[in-house]
């Protein structure tokens, strides 16, 4: 559910976004004797279209539709069997994770969180640089163990998944997963009567005022909220007692997690002051750990080999058009063709149009810099006037003036302006 790119296949798929197509799930899945699979999709507006070759659609939709259709088919011939009843709820499975991997690297900061001692390094590339441990409170369960726990819970309870939404990446710290990621979107679709499976309470949010808002936003449309590890539900008919434990729990992620982040920033203020580089760094430049183990953002040959190259089509292209877009479609094809890449991504008009910015403002603040410097000092000069330079006893300079410098044009500049020339990098 939400956006995932489609590969090719304009003919048959529906454009929504310049770049992608935005799927809500797919269904009636057909394998064909030559081996060929296509699906139905649904997408976000509701409209479908179907047959759409399997090639053409992204991985996640393709994983989401499996787990569904076998966790409910499993699902309904267990309870056939027991001759019980199926819950009449259809639910969005939600699973969050805030780190982007394994090994916790906050997806802001590129800090790598070391919950051992020792500290934590500078980047996802470094050691430990000493000082205080970072203490990550947000080492979650994987993606996968929710979700796997989340769907016995289901079969269960008789429970058939309807959805599936995962933010990875996403923090809910004050629940922007519900106001930009895949749990906003999915729940946009929820209709009364239906529920929500979450496997704790602090994957919903970290934000208890928040959370409590949405719950009840939830329970004010029928739709129940399942909290699986706490093995409470929460809707107009929870317990007092058992919606006393959800805000405690929440209250206390909240805790935490504000502990967390006093701690990366302290973390942070340190490094910066050690010279570690923090953040992505443009293109054109990568990250190395120097043999002092501070990470710094230093060039990188090959991207500024690229950099080059467009820069040189741009340049050649002037003389030819003289509308900017025919200028970057050229040099995009030209790419294309040659299979070059920005960081295993096509490159697009929006990429070449800032690394083409990127180098006309370094021209323009190089050219400012000389033009600064170079007339301070003529105007430095320009009044001197000198027949000879003495120098006392006292190591004073003294100048007699009888014959004004000729310093009027570059061209004809002193030596000793040419020496200031040079010091000053002109």
């Amino acid at each position: 559910m939400g956006k995932y790119s489609i590969k090719q296949n304009k003919q048959s798929c529906r454009k929504v976004n310049t770049d992608t197509y935005e799927i809500r799930y797919l269904k009636n899945k057909k394998i064909y004797a030559d081996g060929k699979i296509t699906y139905t999709v649904v997408w976000k507006d509701g409209t479908e279209t179907p047959d759409i070759n399997s090639d053409d659609i992204s991985k996640q939709p393709k994983e989401n539709y499996e787990i569904i259709t076998n966790h409910n088919n499993n699902t309904v011939k267990k309870f056939n069997k027991t001759n019980t009843f199926l819950s009449s709820k259809k639910a969005l499975l939600y699973n969050r994770i805030s780190y982007d991997n394994n090994n916790y690297i906050t997806t802001t900061n590129n800090i790598f969180l070391n919950s051992s001692a020792g500290g934590s390094a500078g980047g996802s590339a470094g050691g430990s640089a000493g000082g205080s441990s970072i203490q990550s409170i947000d080492v979650c369960d994987s993606i996968k163990t929710q979700q796997q726990v989340c769907l016995d819970y289901c079969k269960e309870t008789g429970i058939l998944i309807k959805d599936i939404a995962i933010d990875i990446g996403i923090s809910a710290r004050n629940m922007k997963n519900y106001e930009t990621g895949q749990l906003g979107i999915s729940c946009s679709y929820l209709t009364p009567n239906s529920c929500i499976i979450i496997y704790t309470p602090d994957r919903l949010s970290r934000n208890g005022a928040l959370a409590l808002q949405f719950l009840n936003i939830m329970e004010s449309k029928n739709i129940d909220v399942h909290f699986v590890k706490e093995n409470i539900v929460w809707n107009t008919k929870t317990a007092s007692q058992d919606k006393m434990t959800i805000r405690t729990i929440l209250n206390t992620a909240e805790y935490l997690s504000d502990q967390t982040s006093e701690r990366i920033k302290t973390t942070i203020a340190r490094k910066r002051k050690e010279g570690h580089y923090f953040g992505t760094p443009e293109y054109g430049t990568k990250i190395e750990i120097n043999s002092l183990g501070i990470r710094k953002k230093i060039n990188c040959n090959i991207e500024q080999a690229i950099i080059k190259d467009i820069i040189k089509m741009y340049k050649s292209n002037l003389k030819i058009f003289s509308v900017k877009s025919k200028n970057y479609n050229n040099i995009l094809h030209s790419l294309n063709t040659k299979k070059i890449k920005k960081r295993n991504k096509d490159f697009n008009k929006n990429k070449i149009e800032t690394i083409i910015r990127n180098y006309i403002n370094q021209s323009n603040d190089s050219s400012s810099r000389f033009n600064t410097s170079f007339n301070s000092l003529l105007t430095g000069f320009s009044n001197i006037t000198t027949n000879s330079i003495d120098i006392d006893n006292n190591n004073d300079i003294s100048i007699e003036s009888n014959q004004e410098m000729n310093v009027s044009t570059y061209d004809n500049k002193p030596s000793y302006i040419s020496m200031f020339t040079s010091l000053f990098g002109l």
